[in-house]
């Protein structure tokens, strides 16, 4: 894989099974302290926790092993050695994988017509041994199927592509694929010691426009292989019709275009060409993904569905409720064909500590120990229909912390999944004390006979799922109504104030609590009798105004009184007797 597009040993085993899977030994060759090796603090890229970079890089070697063993299958041990070494310009340098020609040297039963193997063509190691079971590795680590040197160019080791540019994760699986045999035996140009072509399981189906690569001259494949858009991928008529819906450029009539650009190096013929869109993980330049895209039907082609099986893309998922401390919980584990054609043998995997328990088991898993302290549940199907789901239930029953459950789903058959990230499961379970259960109906109520009263029950804590009994326990009976975590009644006909009470018992199926209120009825007041309303007193008429008074008249002059002590008493008797006269005359 090329930018900008992309002695201490240590072996890594990889999940050993109690039967036969494919598995990898990987060979970390790095010095201490630098590499997969290196102890420079880490402070973690999404999902990947690790404390330091060597730590960090071997996290996401694991995974994208891991998702590459759920989409091939077959049985046997790959030995691919690692290390950190700066190529320029390259992301990763593949030396590999070794190949093996194909001679009589090879028994019938070997073969076991599994794939229809040609005598005199060169296939690689992986791919014999997933086909005949013969082991063409070295048991004891002296020799390698593939060695890859990685760059730190990809510095991003989360286990997803959110990236900028390399996610390490996607450099990894573009490698992984070439180990698998997407590649070709072919040295051109100024190659040292001298150029060579040797027809291979690739080779098989590679193309200048119609004519088939092998049997070519060096010179013819010299020209081809500089050639632009001349250099071909043609497969089965499956790979052409999947080239024609899934892409909209990089493809004649379903043949994929090759890498073929110059100047020649090792990239040409191994890798798409980059004018192939969407973009895809095997261009020469490599694309930020994890999916295999269009490789999946070319590592088909080349032996990995051995002939009769298909491109198929099965999903996993798990749910879990919540866990309580020592409480059973349910775990859901569903398996969906997310293809158009049946898919044989599928499986599931899932790794988890010893210490939880697990039982009430789905037909088809069993749980296998792997240590003291690991435990595996493998669940299988014998087929699984196009388009369709099946799920495997367990309870599980663990005391309070954390606990890791991680695994993969995977074709027990020769098909290819042409996507590894969702047939990865990473679940953390979190097991805690159960919270207490709580309920309250309020303070005591006051109601009047003949109206209608709700009680209502708070709840909180437990399950979240509550059953509520309601029950009176004093006072006259009424009739209750039931709703949701509430009741209903009508106050009761009552002489005196009355006391009602009422308990309520709530359980979540692992607690329950009590809660009691007290209604007190007063009676209805009596009605008061109306009484009539006097009529209206009658407005007096107003009496009449007096005729204004006449103006004083101005007195006589007063005589000289003679002397004598009566003589006022006169004068007002004379003035009197004058004023009636004047009061007659008018």
């Amino acid at each position: 894989m090329k930018k900008p597009w992309i002695g201490f040993v240590v072996i890594a085993w990889l999940w050993a099974m109690p039967t036969l899977a494919m598995d990898f030994k990987v060979v970390f060759e790095d010095a201490a302290g630098v590499g997969f090796n290196s102890t420079e603090p880490f402070a973690g890229h999404g999902a990947n926790r690790a404390s330091t970079l060597g730590e960090a890089r071997r996290n996401v070697l694991f995974r994208a092993i891991d998702m590459v063993r759920s989409q091939v299958h077959g049985d046997g041990i790959i030995v691919w050695r690692v290390r950190f070494n700066e190529r320029a310009g390259y992301l990763a340098v593949t030396l590999g994988p070794a190949f093996q020609e194909f001679t009589s040297a090879l028994s019938p039963e070997q073969n076991v017509a599994k794939f229809p193997f040609e005598h005199g063509r060169h296939y690689p190691g992986p791919l014999m041994l997933a086909l005949t079971s013969l082991d063409s590795s070295y048991a004891d680590d002296s020799g390698e199927d593939a060695t890859t040197n990685f760059s730190a160019y990809g510095a991003y080791y989360g286990y997803d592509t959110n990236a900028p540019t390399h996610s390490f994760i996607a450099v990894v699986m573009h490698e992984l694929v070439h180990v698998l045999g997407f590649t070709d035996i072919k040295c051109l140009g100024n190659c040292i010691p001298a150029p060579v072509s040797k027809p291979t399981h690739f080779s098989k189906y590679v193309f200048g426009e119609a004519k088939p690569v092998d049997g070519m001259s060096l010179a013819e494949l010299n020209a081809l292989y500089l050639s632009r858009d001349k250099l071909w991928f043609t497969g089965s008529a499956h790979t052409q019709q999947a080239a024609k819906t899934l892409l909209s450029g990089g493809h004649t009539n379903g043949s994929l275009h090759l890498h073929a650009e110059a100047p020649y190096d090792g990239q040409n013929g191994s890798h798409f060409a980059p004018q192939m869109f969407p973009a895809q993980l095997m261009y020469s330049a490599g694309a930020n993904t994890t999916d295999f895209g269009m490789a999946a039907y070319v590592l088909c082609d080349i032996g990995w569905c051995a002939g009769k099986g298909e491109v198929q893309d099965l999903v996993v998922s798990v749910a879990t409720n919540p866990m309580l401390s020592n409480e059973p919980s349910l775990l859901s584990a569903t398996l969906e064909n997310a293809s158009d054609y049946a898919m044989t043998k599928p499986e599931l995997l899932l790794q988890l500590p010893a210490s939880v328990q697990l039982s009430g088991l789905a037909q088809g898993c069993a749980l296998e120990a792997m240590s003291a302290s690991q435990q595996q549940l493998r669940c299988q199907l014998d087929s699984l229909g196009a388009r369709q789901k099946h799920r495997f239930d367990a309870t599980l029953r663990a005391a309070k912390g954390s606990y890791a459950l991680y695994g993969r789903a995977s074709i027990k058959s020769y098909a290819v999944d042409p996507i590894g990230m969702n047939n990865i499961v990473d679940v953390t379970l979190s097991v805690t004390d159960p919270v207490p259960l709580t309920v309250n109906l309020g303070a005591d109520v006051e109601a009047v006979a003949g109206t209608d009263v709700r009680l209502t029950a708070q709840l909180a804590g437990g399950s979240g799922s509550y059953q509520l009994q309601w029950q009176q326990t004093a006072g006259p009976t009424v009739s209750l109504t039931q709703q949701s975590n509430s009741i209903s009644f009508v106050a009761p006909e009552v002489s005196s104030t009355t006391k009602l009470t009422f308990k309520v018992t709530a359980s979540d199926g692992r607690q329950s609590q009590t809660a009691e209120v007290t209604v007190t009825v007063t009676p209805k007041a009596k009605p008061v009798e109306p009484q009539p309303t006097p009529p209206p007193t009658p407005t007096p008429p107003p009496a009449p105004t007096p005729p204004p008074a006449p103006a004083p008249q101005p007195s006589p002059p007063v005589q000289p009184a003679s002397s004598g002590g009566a003589g006022h008493g006169m004068v007002w008797l004379l003035l009197l007797a004058v004023w009636r006269n004047r009061r007659r005359w008018r």
